[in-house]
């Protein structure tokens, strides 16, 4: 009996801490990010940039930088090549890449 009432108690007592939040003076660590578009700013990307321009990314701590790439089928090899942090791309392209990687057919 004393032992579940300890486990009780213990039970309790891990439930009541609390987690540091941070205030509202100090401003968010920027943590930056690459999101690399599939081609020209069009209007698919109406949200990134909405985003951007309501300050949603810097009041999540980001830093967000939207890169628009030389040609469609560089985002995929941009971000493999660790120069953004996520990509946009068309679907025949991803599967194109996805078949190189594996080294054989998808289906």
């Amino acid at each position: 009996m004393k032992r579940l009432f300890a486990l009780i108690a213990l039970a309790l007592l891990v439930g009541c801490g609390e987690k540091a939040e941070p205030s509202g003076d100090a401003a968010p660590r920027q943590e930056p990010f690459t999101v690399m578009l599939d081609y020209t700013p069009n209007a698919d990307h109406a949200p990134l940039y909405a985003a951007m321009a309501a300050g949603l990314y810097k009041k999540a701590g980001l830093d967000v930088k939207l890169q628009v790439p030389p040609d469609p089928s560089a985002p995929l090899r941009l971000l493999s090549a660790g120069r953004a942090d996520v990509a946009i791309s068309y679907e025949p392209e991803l599967l194109l890449a996805r078949y190189t990687a594996i080294g054989k057919p998808l289906c």
